[in-house]
């Protein structure tokens, strides 16, 4: 099985992913913070913030958050990238399998997805983005 990105936990599979992800290709909506489609597009909180996330508990702060309905995720990009990042742009794919596993929301009113990525993994293959 391919390995997660260095700087999760070692127990995170074992510990701390969550015991009913799934391998499946969801479509979904991302937001591309930089207005870049490339891998580092696709980096958890973990990954981009590794001091704040040092030996974090929490499965969300490995995975990279991708939504299956548009307006919910444009509404975010709006009103949450929009000032600190005006670049944002949106992209449009599918939670491929073989990048890692993922995990839709236990919320009913939301489109979360949760999706843990491979560190060998290219999602952004699997996406393009919205004009």
């Amino acid at each position: 099985m391919p390995d997660f990105p260095d700087c999760f936990p070692a127990d995170f599979e074992s510990e701390i992913l969550p015991k009913n992800v799934e391998y499946k290709a969801y479509p979904v909506y991302r937001v591309l913070k930089r207005g870049i489609l490339n891998r580092e597009a696709f980096i958890s909180s973990a990954e981009e913030f590794p001091r704040r996330f040092h030996n974090s508990r929490k499965a969300a702060v490995y995975s990279t958050s991708c939504f299956q309905d548009y307006n919910e995720i444009h509404n975010i990009m709006m009103f949450t990238f929009r000032d600190r990042h005006p670049e944002a742009i949106l992209a449009y794919g599918a939670t491929e399998p073989e990048c890692g596993p993922c995990k839709k929301s236990d919320d009913p009113k939301s489109s979360h997805v949760d999706w843990w990525l491979y560190q060998s993994s290219h999602p952004e293959d699997f996406f393009e983005e919205v004009r």
